[in-house]
């Protein structure tokens, strides 16, 4: 039984360093999937950072074009507010022709020689 021993002895004694050998083997494998598994982890956080700030940058850039089209919309309210009153004040006299008052300097002027002299037959009309 003694011989028995000693050759199983023997023989895990030059298994032994084929095993270590493997065991070693599999043990850096392993070093570099847990670096490579590292590496993978840090760019996913990197890109999820990214996705974060691009998230943050879209709910942003929404807010803006809100508060931008709020802007337009109460801008074309007054744009056309100015224009109903512009409208209104403006003074359509009926048989002149277009352009009449451009040979006048001044709208007194006009009133007083193309509107009350020539177009309604008025003299002696004072215009203040």
């Amino acid at each position: 039984m003694s011989a028995r021993r000693t050759r199983s002895k023997a023989k895990q004694r030059t298994e032994m360093p084929d095993t270590e050998a493997k065991l070693d083997a599999v043990l850096a494998k392993m070093d570099e999937l847990l670096a490579a598994k590292d590496e993978q982890e840090s760019k996913l956080n990197a890109i999820l950072m990214k996705l974060e700030n691009h998230d943050v940058t879209e709910v942003k850039s929404a807010l803006a074009e809100k508060a931008n089209r709020k802007e337009i919309d109460a801008l074309n309210k007054k744009i056309e507010d100015l224009e109903n009153r512009s409208k209104r004040n403006n003074v359509v006299i009926w048989g002149l022709k277009e352009g009449a008052e451009k040979d006048c300097s001044s709208v007194e002027e006009f009133l007083e020689e193309e509107l009350f002299s020539k177009h309604m037959g008025l003299d002696n009309i004072e215009v203040m």
